[in-house]
């Protein structure tokens, strides 16, 4: 199973978090698309 270190999360979280409305959710469903398969558990876990 995939594990997400500290500085990944950061890496992917700090520019989501300066996003609003629809490019925050873009950038989060790129985000699980990238982690590839499990993705969204992955994202939902952590």
């Amino acid at each position: 199973m995939l594990e997400l270190t500290h500085c990944l999360k950061s890496l992917r979280q700090e520019p989501a978090d300066r996003l609003r409305g629809p490019e925050r959710r873009r950038c989060m469903a790129q985000t699980v698309a990238e982690l590839g398969h499990g993705g969204q558990r992955i994202a939902e876990r952590e």
